[in-house]
């Protein structure tokens, strides 16, 4: 961001991420901002440390951006199939070497199948109890990914409770008019990059029904693929979740939508998209917060380490998530901008990278009038101004002074000094 008044022309960006370095130039107008791209492949899976090293030839202290983030080397997902489930969607994950897929019966669901996953797929369920809600309901507050794929007959009240808790629309009676695919929401990032071409009308008729979708207060969700009726196919949540859900069973009497080449395509950004998030970094002082997913139950604290600097920042427990919390003076005066290794019982467990906050970039300054206001405001009244202009010096300036005393403090300690004397040699 170029805040000033001038044109920038060739500020030097610096990029460096675990070995890969790129140099170059750019552009920056006046009060605009601008947008550039740097593309590299990541070889390895692992943590990955960067810095984005800007020079604009003004304040030094911020011109390095840190940054870190995870490239996993696998995914697990878990299917959990119901009485009208569809085996196309265990099928087309495990095409992809990368997802570790487990399939298991609605009836052999316990809890820690979920420790080491990030995707859950509700797969053709008539009903969904209280209890599995719960446990689905948890892992989505931890980071989890849920994508729900209903089956047929299915119980609406259960359903729709799940839904009301991830803050989805509802789910009413399957309806056959206006079946036909109509639209898809080419420009959301679920499909970012997975068209060539993109029709603004399409008109694919695998369905012969659909589960109606029924909006609510509190609702927050994007339409991803829209129906002739005007009803959402397809959609994902807008809040804090990441929760996918597919309006129609995939049973052959809802249609034929598994033969459509859409649906293998929605299956894998699903899962694509179901990584657990972590900021790419934190400022230090803020109130931002850092989340822990895997922390471990030892009693040994959780460290923060770089060259330089070991430190034991304060974890908090949020819901069932565990997060790093850096606010605080303890953490502004002991932490510095910079890389840091997250270490759980003497093992690294993630990286953690820490700003400056931009905001204390701002190099503008208020106008005497608007001083005056501001302390106004803050109910200071008495209020003087002097103005040094062209390097004047600020020791020519003249203050005023109307009580000085100094002067009557030394004359005073004299005169108790010579009194003390007196009295000390006649008293005798």
């Amino acid at each position: 961001m170029n805040a000033s008044d001038q044109d920038l022309s060739n500020v030097e960006l610096k990029f460096k991420v675990d070995g890969i370095s790129r140099d170059l130039f750019v552009d920056i107008p006046s009060n605009d901002n601008t947008v550039t791209t740097i593309n590299y492949t990541e070889k390895t899976a692992g943590s990955k440390n960067g810095v984005i090293t800007v020079n604009d030839r003004q304040l030094f202290w911020d011109d390095d951006y840190f940054f870190s983030y995870q490239v996993n080397a696998s995914a697990g997902v878990l299917i959990v199939n119901g009485p009208s489930n569809s085996p196309t969607i265990g099928q087309i994950l495990r095409l992809e070497p990368f997802y570790k897929v487990s399939e298991i019966n609605e009836n052999s669901f316990t809890g820690d199948l979920l420790a080491d996953k990030e995707l859950l797929i509700v797969n053709g369920l008539k009903s969904i109890s209280s209890g599995f809600a719960e446990q689905l309901i948890k892992f989505a507050q931890n980071g989890g990914s849920v994508g729900i794929v209903p089956g047929v007959d299915i119980n609406l009240a259960e359903y729709n409770q799940l839904l009301s808790k991830l803050e989805l629309p509802l789910l009413g009676s399957p309806s056959s008019q206006g079946t036909r695919i109509k639209k898809i929401q080419y420009n959301d990032r679920f499909f970012y990059g997975m068209f060539d071409k993109k029709k603004d009308e399409i008109n694919l008729s695998a369905l012969s029904k659909v589960y109606t979708v029924l909006p609510r207060a509190g609702s927050r969700y994007f339409e991803l693929i829209q129906l002739q009726s005007g009803q959402p196919l397809f959609y994902r949540s807008n809040n804090q979740f990441n929760a996918f859900v597919l309006a129609t069973a995939l049973d052959d009497s809802f249609g034929t939508f598994t033969s459509e080449s859409l649906y293998p395509a929605l299956v894998l950004r699903m899962a694509e998209l179901s990584q657990r998030p972590t900021p790419l970094s934190v400022n230090l002082g803020s109130d931002a917060s850092f989340p822990l997913y895997n922390k471990s139950d030892g009693e040994r604290p959780i460290l923060l380490k770089n060259e330089k600097i070991e430190f034991m920042p304060r974890v908090e427990k949020r819901g069932i998530t565990y997060s790093i919390v850096l606010s605080g003076m303890e953490a502004i005066e002991n932490l510095r901008a910079g890389n840091y290794s997250i270490t759980d019982e003497g093992q690294k467990t993630g990286t953690l990278s820490l700003n400056y906050n931009r905001e204390e970039s701002g190099i503008d300054c208020f106008e005497t009038r608007e001083l005056k206001e501001l302390m106004l405001q803050a109910g200071i009244s008495n209020i003087s101004t002097s103005e040094i202009d062209k390097g004047q010096s600020l020791s020519k300036i003249d203050i005023d002074k109307p009580f000085e005393y100094w002067r009557l403090f030394v004359i005073l300690a004299l005169l108790f000094l010579i009194a003390e004397m007196l009295v000390l040699k006649l008293w005798k």
